[in-house]
């Protein structure tokens, strides 16, 4: 292979796959990969601020996942959000419907809301970007669809409010497009969302200002 960034990318899969010289496991709910400690330090600030991976002497870590019933809580992982993030370590990308069977176009598809809580937990900015591109072009593609509204519910009531990039996307796609306002599912996914009314009513205002003359 000619391209050197295509033989890197090549070579990182196939030591994914291969499970070579592997030294660490990270466990999340029913997933357990065996992984390379390198390639974790150089790709998450999270495990890179790890000392030496001391995360005890058996060299792995375990992720308390959601619905494990032993007291879930916000400190709890999502085990699909972890699996796109050691994917994405090695593939330098994640496609989520290969991955996971997606029961919308748009929304789940692009798994943006798991990957963002992956990038929490990790401190990985190079996979939040890519979730962010991956959703703006789901929604550009997509969002005349009925599963804009399930989008749009999952990004208001799954991601932090300081991590603002998802909510933006919507937020603006819901303000170009007014009469995404008529579908009633819209509607109602907006009327239960105070923080995404608000953010509505805050870009309609100035708008109107900007249209005005007054900002």
């Amino acid at each position: 292979m000619d391209d050197p960034v295509a033989a890197l990318k090549q070579g990182l899969a196939s030591l994914f796959k291969s499970k070579e010289l592997s030294d660490f496991t990270v466990t999340c709910g029913p997933h357990t990969f065996k992984v390379h400690k390198a390639i974790l330090w150089t790709q998450s600030a999270y495990f890179g601020a790890l000392p030496n991976f001391a995360e005890g002497a058996k060299n792995s870590i375990e992720f308390k996942a959601i619905g494990s019933g032993d007291g879930d809580d916000e400190a709890c992982d999502d085990p699909d959000a972890i699996t796109l993030m050691v994917h994405f370590f090695y593939h330098l990308d994640y496609r989520a419907d290969v991955v996971f069977i997606a029961p919308v176009p748009l929304g789940t598809r692009t798994y943006a809301h798991k990957v963002i809580k992956a990038h929490r937990k990790s401190k990985v900015p190079s996979l939040k970007s890519l979730a962010v591109a991956k959703f703006i072009g789901a929604v550009d593609a997509n969002w005349r669809h009925d599963s804009l509204a399930e989008a749009a519910h999952l990004v208001y009531t799954t991601t932090p409010e300081d991590v603002h990039e998802l909510r933006d996307v919507v937020a603006s796609t819901l303000t170009e497009h007014g009469e995404l306002l008529d579908n009633e599912e819209v509607e109602g996914v907006v009327r239960s969302i105070t923080g995404l009314a608000y953010e509505l009513l805050k870009r309609s205002l100035v708008a109107g200002f900007e249209w005005i003359g007054v900002l």
